[in-house]
Formats: C-alpha cells, sequence, structure tokens
C-alpha cells in the first residue's frame, strides 16, 4: 500500500496563476483541466503542491507535516478564495489485493490546520490489484 497527498486549489485560470505566482512553491504545478466550467467552454484549473509520501504507520504525522510546510502560504490560498474556488487536502492511497484494509486516524491538530486553510479533506483510493480478464 501507498499513500500520497498534497493541497491543491480547484478554480478560474485567474485565481490559479495567481497562487501559483504569490506562494513561489518549488514544484508546485497550475495546470488546465479538460472539464468545461460552464457552456462558455472555459476550462477549470487546477494548482497543486508537490505531493508527499505518507507514511502507512504514521497517517496523522505526514498529513500533519504537508499542512505545516505549507502554513506559510495559507494567507496566500485564503486571499484568493472565492464562490468558485475548492481547496483540498488530496490523499491518494494505492493498494493491491493482498494488502489489508488501514483505518485512518486524524488528531485534533491536523484538523485545526485543515481548518485554518479552509480545506475539505478528499481520500481517493486507487486498486492496483485487479486484473482485467477477457469474457468471451
Amino acid at each position: 500500500m501507498h499513500i500520497r497527498a498534497y493541497i491543491r486549489v480547484h478554480a478560474n485560470e485567474s485565481t490559479v496563476r495567481a497562487i501559483y505566482e504569490e506562494a513561489r512553491l518549488p514544484n508546485a504545478s497550475p495546470k488546465q483541466l479538460k472539464a468545461p466550467r460552464d457552456d462558455s467552454g472555459e476550462r477549470w484549473w487546477d494548482w497543486q503542491t508537490p505531493t508527499a509520501s505518507i507514511n502507512i504507520d504514521a497517517f496523522d504525522d505526514g498529513l500533519k507535516s504537508l499542512l505545516l510546510a505549507t502554513k506559510p502560504i495559507f494567507p496566500i490560498i485564503q486571499k484568493h478564495r472565492g464562490p468558485e474556488t475548492e481547496i483540498y487536502l488530496e490523499v491518494v492511497t494505492r493498494y493491491d489485493e493482498h494488502d489489508n484494509p488501514l483505518g485512518m486516524y486524524l488528531s485534533a491538530e491536523t484538523l485545526k490546520l485543515l481548518g485554518e486553510l479552509g480545506a475539505a479533506l478528499d481520500i481517493d483510493v486507487e486498486d492496483y490489484g485487479l486484473t482485467l480478464r477477457k469474457v468471451n
């Protein structure tokens, strides 16, 4: 099982570019998404921090470390918060078919940091243990 996490801001292009330019976070990346915002054809944009590998046995500590490392840019993200801006702490768990289920614990301190950022917690699971078979 592998866990990775990053902070993600989903917004319009001008908001994402402003956060990218002001935060000056090394290896952060803005990108245009395929999803259209509305019938105008304008597309959504994302800005995200570099991905951090999270130790399975220290899940809360890993997320807390990521949040503390990026805490100096919380005010920049908050400054650009708007009605069409979504902020996430994105957690992606990749597991194989032989991995055991994993419980996840978040401390009050980690939850407080999420609140300071104004972020939602999004936990995605990717299953790389399934094998596809041809059906006749």
